[in-house]
């Protein structure tokens, strides 16, 4: 089903005003630089890679009380919304792992949102933010929980997390942030960010060092379709329409008969997308991609993508749950 309520969320900032470009040049000089991991003997590389498998973890669901179910835009603050199903993946992984699982709360990322579009010149209220920006935010400001505080908007469990329009623009400028949750988001550091210049790095971010991506472009995918069967059934789709937007990256597949896969977690409703066909490791509004599609789209410059490091960086990672 596609879906007819889409509100462009994102600019490339090489073709945005002069504060747009000064603020993303300055957000790229902050990030770190992707290893090349190569092919290397001891480099682990799976067939298949589902990072926000973690949101159906029992650790996860016993920490929430039920299976994340991925954040849902209302307005065009798809930066914003997928800017944090990174992070949430990315926090899960590291609560996982090492055990922590204080680490597991709703994002609330609002604040981030409103920053990212303060260091770009955005001083209105209004939709849409740079994706450089928006992980500076998330390095440099850091992320609350939604119960963090109170006196932060609600939330809504709606087919995914609602936080809704009327909130999601009023946060879209920096006034309503109180004094007491910077201090708070500092508690909430991403531990570097990666600027993905090419596939292949998008392909190690995700495979080898284990890391969610975000991913914005000027085209995005309203349409899934379901291939195969079996072990080997899945939901594809491609770059098939044309607007600014920014979603994530969350797995790598080596599939079997059509080749080299990622997948695209959409901040949209479920019905957008055929519900995944693997129960286990699925998540609702996604998709898998050849990664072609987005070598093209990456190498025509027309993209922002972001690998957001955890508690080891972006060493290359060995790990199952």
């Amino acid at each position: 089903m596609a879906y007819p309520g889409f509100i462009e969320g994102w600019t490339n900032p090489l073709n945005g005003s002069t504060d747009e470009k000064q603020a993303h040049a300055a957000a790229l000089a902050t990030f770190v630089k992707l290893p090349a991991f190569g092919n290397a003997a001891d480099v682990d590389r799976p067939k298949k890679v589902v990072l926000n498998a973690v949101w159906n973890h029992l650790e996860v669901v016993k920490a929430l009380g039920f299976k994340f179910p991925r954040i849902v835009q209302r307005t065009g603050s798809c930066v914003w919304a997928g800017a944090m199903q990174a992070f949430f993946t990315r926090a899960a992984l590291d609560a996982v792992i090492l055990k922590q699982p204080e680490r597991i709360g709703i994002p609330f990322g609002l604040n981030n949102y409103a920053r990212s579009r303060r260091r770009a010149g955005m001083i209105f209220p209004g939709s849409g933010s740079l994706g450089s920006t928006m992980a500076a935010s998330l390095a440099e400001d850091g992320v609350v929980f939604a119960d963090s505080l109170p006196g932060l908007p609600q939330w809504t469990n709606d087919d995914g997390i609602v936080y809704g329009g009327p909130t999601e623009l009023k946060w879209s400028i920096t006034a309503p942030i109180p004094a007491e949750l910077d201090s708070l988001a500092k508690t909430h550091l991403i531990t570097g960010v990666a600027e993905i210049k090419s596939v292949q790095q998008l392909i190690d971010a995700v495979q080898v060092a284990k890391c969610p991506v975000t991913f914005a472009c000027s085209r995005y995918i309203n349409n899934g379709t379901l291939k195969g069967s079996g072990t080997d059934a899945v939901v594809v789709g491609d770059f098939d329409s044309h607007g600014g937007h920014q979603t994530s990256v969350h797995g790598y597949w080596e599939h079997p008969t059509l080749g080299p896969l990622l997948k695209y977690q959409n901040n949209w409703p479920s019905s957008v997308y055929p519900t995944d066909p693997d129960t286990e490791n699925g998540t609702p509004c996604a998709v898998w991609v050849p990664a072609d599609s987005f070598a093209k789209i990456i190498d025509s410059g027309d993209a922002e993508a972001y690998a957001l490091g955890g508690y080891q960086g972006f060493e290359a990672q060995t790990f199952s749950w």
